[in-house]
């Protein structure tokens, strides 16, 4: 479906590598024989997302407290970056806790409110520069995207 897509208009297809190997293993499970539309930018998070949030360590205090030490400096390297971000939650303030850590008895991995508090974080708080310092899976992203952007500019104007 989003080759289809990609032959009409860009598309930015991201997804967390999780279990897999490496990132060329699963875009080639996803991707299967078809072609690799030029328009399809495919991107693989080092292991999960939550490595790019924890990168930025200042936005990781402000939504956490200022009590919070053993901020990754390498969260690309984590094993389960998730757990990660939530351990450090247990440390965070009760609203923040209440959102994000699971309720005790419940099969779920994270609170009710993790992806609305999350999302919200990253639009008010979490900046991509300074995660990118920490971070070069995400550093390499934002590089795609800007020669990706870069090209598409080119053609329109041109």
């Amino acid at each position: 479906m989003f080759c289809r897509i990609a032959r009409r208009q860009p598309v930015l297809l991201m997804t967390d590598l999780d279990n897999c190997i490496c990132a060329p293993d699963l875009i080639a499970q996803w991707m299967g024989r078809r072609n690799h539309p030029q328009k399809l930018i495919f991107r693989v998070a080092v292991r999960e997302v939550e490595a790019w949030l924890l990168a930025d360590h200042v936005a990781m205090q402000a939504l956490f407290g200022k009590k919070i030490r053993n901020l990754p400096e390498q969260p690309d390297t984590l094993g389960d970056p998730k757990r990660t971000l939530l351990t450090l939650a247990r440390k965070a303030p009760r609203a923040i806790r209440k959102d994000l850590i699971v309720e005790q008895g419940t099969i779920a991995s994270q609170g009710i409110g993790y992806n609305v508090r999350l999302c919200a974080f990253v639009r008010e708080t979490w900046n991509p520069e300074r995660a990118t310092v920490r971070s070069d899976s995400l550093r390499r992203v934002r590089e795609r995207l800007a020669r990706f952007t870069f090209g598409l500019l080119a053609r329109i104007i041109l």
